[in-house]
């Protein structure tokens, strides 16, 4: 068992791939600049993006220009990429199209030159890395290497295979998008050296498997739906994993850890969070993260603001969300992590209906994805991290009917009441919890569910719930007593 800890702000194996950065020649950028920018989010339609309009590879054009000798006393992080990908062909894969595509996606950002700069030199780092590094063989860190280019050049290609880690693969997305430099140097850090030190100074560790197993086959009840759920790549698994564990991280080494195990029929996917104290027993459904432990985590992570998660105070119809959502897009704030019910269509077409109820009777009320974009008649477009990353596009009315629960029977429903009890302490339960359960609800059914939720933990629940709040779910205005 590895143990975790928050450590000062002194130099650790992380400040070593993240080094400070000489901002020097940025007035170099000045013609490529744009007043403003929104940060690009491509799903996989890249494949079909014509590449004569991408910037060459071996002419660089402008983003070139911000590697030329004399800027700083840096090593040229693209001339060694270069370098390794014409020594290397049967190990490079598709890293000379990805070196181009996150030129091309850096060109017009302010920052462009510092992030480009930052992911080179953490994939450089770790395939410069020995056989000392901690993920093993040699062939496997550049596999990983390559996927960090990748994932920096398409964002919105994030996979979280048969996981509970949607949250960890839509915050993977968002900082690939808008921080790629912080993305890559938490997954190459890991690799070389099995530990991550986050910008806050929180230190995590993976163990031995946890790294260097990449688990990607499907649990057996899963497999009926292997056209749909695509493997994520070992990338995805070591930045998902080491997010889990930051999040988790609460400064003693007594914290909880979130580890990859052989599949059992405990846990078909092998997830396990655990103790040093308590080994044998899973927490996992428990610890899952909410939608403040995401924005929590991200800024941990980061060192910066995530751009939010959309919440049950955000919209309440289709018209409300469009509105919303174009407000958003209008302050650069998109892409934006989305939660939707276990028993939406996006999952059911994924994993199946039973196997989406089963999740949600067990717990798993939510499923978030990621909004990319939205246009002027409401069409939004998004990412289901489950089924390979495809951008689909909806209306807002049916995105938002995505964010409710469809209408159950009496028994089905009890089950979620119930589930809803076993989770309530009634001396700490706030508004804020009771708002957020209603809204999982479908709307014709949330004085019944409040009832079953009511009657289950005995207090008057509904009473912590505002008029303003009972108006816009939909509830009565006046609640028995006695319970």
């Amino acid at each position: 068992m590895t143990t975790r800890h928050q450590t000062e702000n002194t130099a650790t194996a992380g400040d070593k791939v993240a080094t400070s950065r000489n901002d020097a020649g940025s007035d170099r950028l000045d013609s490529i600049r744009q007043d403003a920018y929104n940060p690009s989010f491509k799903g996989d339609t890249s494949a079909n993006r014509d590449k004569s309009e991408s910037l060459s590879f071996v002419d660089m054009g402008d983003v070139r220009d911000l590697y030329k000798s004399g800027q700083d006393k840096s090593p040229n992080e693209k001339s060694k990429l270069e370098s390794y990908i014409a020594s290397h062909p049967q190990d490079a894969g598709s890293m000379k199209d990805d070196l181009n595509d996150f030129a091309d996606r850096m060109k017009g950002r302010p920052d462009g030159e510092k992030q480009m700069k930052e992911v080179l030199k953490s994939v450089n780092g770790l395939l410069d890395a020995g056989d000392d590094a901690a993920l093993k063989p040699a062939a496997s860190r550049a596999k990983v290497a390559g996927e960090i280019l990748h994932h920096s050049a398409h964002p919105g290609e994030v996979n979280q295979g048969a996981f509970n880690a949607c949250s960890f693969a839509t915050m993977q997305t968002e900082m690939y998008t808008r921080h790629p430099a912080q993305a890559a140097r938490l997954v190459a850090d890991a690799a070389r050296t099995g530990e991550y030190t986050a910008a806050d100074g929180t230190s995590v560790t993976l163990d031995e498997r946890t790294l260097n197993h990449w688990s990607n086959k499907l649990p057996e009840a899963l497999k009926v739906s292997e056209d749909k759920l695509p493997p994520r790549d070992h990338a995805s698994q070591i930045f998902q994993a080491v997010a889990f564990n930051v999040k988790l991280d609460n400064g003693t080494d007594e914290s909880p850890q979130y580890v990859l195990r052989r599949p059992d029929a405990t846990s078909p996917s092998g997830e396990a969070v655990v103790t040093a104290e308590h080994p044998t027993t899973n927490m996992l459904f428990s610890k899952l993260p909410n939608n403040v432990d995401y924005l929590n985590t991200y800024k941990r992570i980061s060192g910066e603001d995530s751009n939010g998660v959309l919440t049950i105070l955000d919209a309440s119809n289709g018209d409300q969300l469009k509105a919303h959502l174009q407000q958003l897009k209008n302050d650069g704030k998109l892409p934006l992590a989305v939660p939707v019910n276990a028993l939406s269509k996006p999952v059911i077409d994924t994993v199946g209906e039973g196997n989406a109820a089963g999740a949600a009777v067990a717990g798993v009320g939510s499923h978030m994805i990621t909004v990319s974009d939205i246009d002027a008649e409401g069409n939004v477009q998004f990412v289901n991290h489950l089924n390979g990353s495809k951008l689909e596009a909806v209306s807002s009315d049916e995105m938002y009917s995505y964010t409710t629960m469809r209408e159950l029977d009496k028994e089905t429903l009890g089950k979620v009441a119930q589930q809803a009890a076993d989770g309530t302490n009634p001396a700490t339960i706030e508004r804020y919890n009771v708002d957020l359960a209603l809204r999982m609800v479908n709307p014709g059914q949330r004085d019944q569910f409040l009832d079953m939720w009511e009657t289950k933990v005995g207090k008057n629940l509904g009473d912590l719930l505002q008029p303003d709040d009972k108006k816009r779910l939909g509830v009565r205005h006046s609640w028995a007593s006695g319970w």
